[in-house]
């Protein structure tokens, strides 16, 4: 009465219902897989924005440090004004670099997030 349907290669149903749970089976799977793998990207690319505000907070810390050398030696007069100004620019662009690195660590959080449905912190 029915033919028997060819599904990914194996025989898998031979009524339309049975078709139809297969594909509905099938196109359930192929959700899975995509969600799986946008939720491995996102959590990378999070993995990723963590590093990079490491980096950042290390540069700082770095020139704030340099900062401080070059001010001490300026008010001996042991640097120049000009040496001194360079490094306080320094310092004001890895500040500024650290606050975007922050922010791109709570976007990607928050990206991560919309699809895991909870907060991070929840997952284990």
């Amino acid at each position: 009465m029915f033919k028997r349907w060819y599904f990914n290669g194996q025989a898998r149903a031979n009524t339309p219902a049975k078709l139809e749970t297969a594909v509905i089976s099938s196109e359930f799977d192929e959700y899975r897989v995509t969600l799986t793998t946008e939720v491995k990207k996102r959590y990378y690319l999070y993995l990723q924005r963590v590093a990079e505000l490491k980096l950042q907070i290390r540069a700082l810390t770095e020139t704030g440090n340099s900062l401080k050398d070059f001010k001490f030696k300026f008010e001996k007069g042991e640097e120049t004004f000009d040496s001194y100004n360079k490094v306080q620019v320094q310092y004001s662009e890895h500040q500024q670099t650290k606050v975007q690195a922050e922010a791109n660590v709570f976007i990607a959080k928050a990206d991560l997030e919309e699809l895991l449905g909870t907060k991070i912190e929840n997952v284990k």
